[in-house]
């Protein structure tokens, strides 16, 4: 298997760039410094799992990945409502294609298209409501989960 090293990034970069435009500025990449953020009362962190590659012909791969998105929420007695409605924003930022681009600083990032992923139909859309996590800390979470197809050929 040769797949190009630089797909990953592609991969990741777009995603995140998709949904940043869709959900808006509150959501921040696993891994990024968070400071700040737990004075917000409601703030989202994206994850994606994979890709996942199989080889299907000499230079043609189909890929799979899982992009979730949890939602971190103060408990709001008064506004119950506000962690759903974001819920549902994000539900509709899984788009059926998702634009790959190639995103980067290196000679083979120029920003161009690569190819579009597309919402899988063997994996709804999921919302799973986590609830609050700890009894004394008044914070409640849900995770959306969806998982996208592409296939890729190199040269």
């Amino acid at each position: 298997m040769a797949i190009n090293v630089n797909w990953n990034r592609w991969i990741l970069v777009s995603a995140f760039t998709h949904f940043t435009d869709l959900i808006g500025e509150n959501l921040v990449l696993d891994g990024m410094d968070r400071d700040g953020l737990d004075k917000d009362p409601l703030f989202t962190e994206f994850r994606m799992d994979g890709p996942r590659y199989q080889q299907l012909a000499v230079n043609y791969y189909r890929l799979w990945f899982a992009i979730n998105i949890v939602v971190t929420s103060a408990i709001d007695p008064v506004d119950l409502t506000k962690k759903h409605d974001l819920i549902g924003d994000i539900v509709n930022a899984f788009t059926l294609e998702l634009a790959i681009n190639r995103y980067g600083t290196g000679l083979a990032d120029d920003d161009s298209l690569l190819e579009c992923a597309t919402l899988s139909d063997d994996f709804p859309v999921r919302v799973n409501q986590l609830g609050q996590i700890d009894k004394d800390i008044r914070i409640e979470q849900a995770t959306i989960e969806g998982h996208y197809l592409l296939y890729l050929t190199t040269s």
